[in-house]
């Protein structure tokens, strides 16, 4: 989102706090709004994924998806390794070892999907926890901006 929408969002906010019979906006309260509406704005797609999943279900969606990734990039691989070395693969066809071959690219699929595997694991783990940290900060701002409400209003009365 835009700073503008940002600007929308504080507006709309010392609006309301006017509207409530505030005569002065506090500019600790301003600055507290400000900054929430920063973490909203920047970061709301990755809370999504923070707030819709365990950090074990988000990590095996992405596993998932990267499994048939892997699968696919495979694939291309060993169809262009075909078509780079077609002509020796012709020329040999009767003298070829398939059993031979198809243990190795059965071996070589698998170690490939076990590093890329691990590799993707790594990522996302270190993303979701990433991710859980700054949520976890936003939801520290949204306390304090309540606590400070709250002691507003004890304050009025």
């Amino acid at each position: 989102m835009t700073e503008k929408n940002e600007c929308a969002i504080i507006l709309k906010n010392v609006y309301l706090c006017l509207e409530e019979g505030d005569t002065m906006i506090n500019e600790e309260h301003v600055k507290e709004l400000y900054q929430a509406a920063g973490y909203d704005m920047k970061h709301q797609q990755e809370y999504q994924q923070v707030r819709r999943y365990f950090r074990s279900d988000y990590i095996n969606k992405e596993l998932l998806k990267s499994f048939f990734s892997g699968t696919f990039a495979y694939m291309i691989f060993c169809a262009i390794w075909i078509i780079v070395n077609g002509q020796e693969f012709v020329e040999q066809i009767n003298q070829i070892d398939y059993i031979g071959i198809g243990k190795d690219v059965g071996i070589l699929y698998v170690l490939f999907m076990l590093v890329y595997l691990l590799i993707t694991w790594l990522i996302y783990a270190i993303r979701y926890s990433k991710e859980k940290k700054e949520y976890q900060k936003y939801g520290e701002t949204l306390k304090k901006i309540h606590r400070m409400y709250v002691c507003d209003d004890k304050l009025k009365m």
